[in-house]
Order: structure tokens, then C-alpha cells, then sequence
């Protein structure tokens, strides 16, 4: 049920949404379900995904979003080696806005 997760508009590039993994333990790899919406009256495309570290990776639909919809997507935190996460970038380039939605990713360490 797309209502009972966070909801990330990828038209609103000015806002920068935040993603919260709680708390993690080393060697973990945990996943956060959220949903993409598309608020646009055009469908719209995620073009591609970058990060400032490897250890995060974006499951999400590779056909366009149509207008008004959600989809869901998943960000998985690959955690080992982290005994410490910093709060870390994560871009969704997408033909909504002509910018990059970034979200910030955070964890707590365990």
C-alpha cells in the first residue's frame, strides 16, 4: 500500500526529502520501500540514480510514471565496512525538472 509509506515527488526539485534506514547493524544490507510520485501532467522517466558511495542502490520502475501516479521504489544500504554513516547524497535524475531530486540518506550504526 503505496499511502502507508513516505512519498518522494520527484517534480519538487527544491525539496530535499530525507530517508532514515534507523538503526543498522555492520554487515547488514537493509532495504527502505518508499513511493515515487509523479506531479506532473506529462508522464515522466527516472533517467538515472547517482550516489557519493557504492553502497546504495535504487530498485525502482524503468517504464515512465504516468501523470499523478506513484510507484514503488526501494533503496537498499549495502552497511559493511560502515561503522559509521555519515548522512550521504542520493540523486534521481528524471525528465520532471531540470534539476536532480536529491534525498539525504541516513543510518545509525550499530
Amino acid at each position: 500500500n503505496l499511502d502507508a509509506v513516505q512519498c518522494v515527488s520527484l517534480s519538487d526539485s527544491l525539496r530535499v526529502d530525507t530517508l532514515d534506514f534507523g538503526v543498522v547493524k555492520a554487515g547488514e544490507v537493509v532495504e527502505r520501500t518508499f513511493a515515487l510520485l509523479n506531479e506532473s501532467s506529462s508522464p515522466v522517466l527516472i533517467v538515472t540514480t547517482d550516489t557519493s558511495c557504492g553502497c546504495l542502490e535504487l530498485d525502482y520502475a524503468r517504464e515512465p510514471i504516468a501523470a499523478g501516479a506513484k510507484v514503488a521504489a526501494t533503496l537498499r544500504f549495502f552497511s559493511s565496512g560502515y561503522n559509521y554513516f555519515p548522512p550521504r547524497a542520493f540523486y534521481i535524475v528524471s525528465s520532471a525538472s531540470l534539476g536532480p531530486k536529491k534525498l539525504v540518506v541516513t543510518a545509525t550504526m550499530e
